[in-house]
């Protein structure tokens, strides 16, 4: 059920109905693994300085095969995943 405005206004937390409902804690790109491989890319894109678009893509290929499974799980883990 919503609370109402004076609801709100009244309290600084309001209760909550359902055990499973919690408060996200603000975002955190050093627990994204999404976050982490792109910071990888874009950290080799720079050592790279391609100027071309074909270099481009032929750095990119490359940089993508430096990305191993291990540490590819190891960024899911350190952001909180369960290691599967």
């Amino acid at each position: 059920m919503p609370l109402t405005r004076s609801e709100v206004r009244g309290s600084t937390r309001p209760e909550r109905s359902n055990p499973l409902d919690r408060v996200l804690p603000p975002y955190s790109p050093g627990l994204n693994p999404i976050e982490m491989a792109f910071s990888k890319l874009k950290t080799h894109l720079r050592k790279a300085a391609e100027r071309t678009v074909e270099g481009l893509y032929n750095a990119i290929a490359r940089i993508f095969e430096t990305f191993q499974p291990r540490e590819c799980r190891s960024d899911f883990v350190a952001a909180g995943y369960a290691p599967t």
